[in-house]
């Protein structure tokens, strides 16, 4: 029995590694830019729950406008849990100009539920 040449063997460990990479390069990127969205969405939550427990709410229209439109356009549940926890936030903050030390309080136990997401 006739093994080939060490060149076929070449070639064909190559074209056997190019189908392994188109079958699985797909699933690998879109996995790492789902993780790359989660880790975007997790910073801007966590720091506007932090802004919003030292009492700046600024910014609370354009959070509110980010949760809601995210929500909509988002089917990951992974991202989805985190924007419930903005918008846990945003039902806690209501439409008061300044937090109660309890609001306040409220708030730092949403940034620790997002630390666990």
């Amino acid at each position: 029995m006739e093994m080939g040449t060490l060149s076929e063997w070449i070639a064909a460990t190559a074209e056997t590694l190019a189908v392994i990479v188109a079958l699985f390069l797909p699933y690998y990127t879109q996995r790492q830019e789902r993780q790359r969205r989660k880790k975007r969405f997790k910073k801007i939550i966590q720091q506007s729950l932090a802004n919003f427990a030292h009492g700046d709410l600024s910014g609370r229209d354009d959070f509110q406008s980010f949760v809601k439109i995210s929500s909509l356009l988002e089917i990951d549940e992974d991202l989805l849990a985190i924007l419930q926890i903005g918008d846990a936030a945003i039902d806690l903050m209501g439409t008061t100009s300044s937090l109660t030390q309890q609001q306040q309080q409220q708030l730092i136990e949403l940034q620790q539920q997002l630390r666990l997401v």
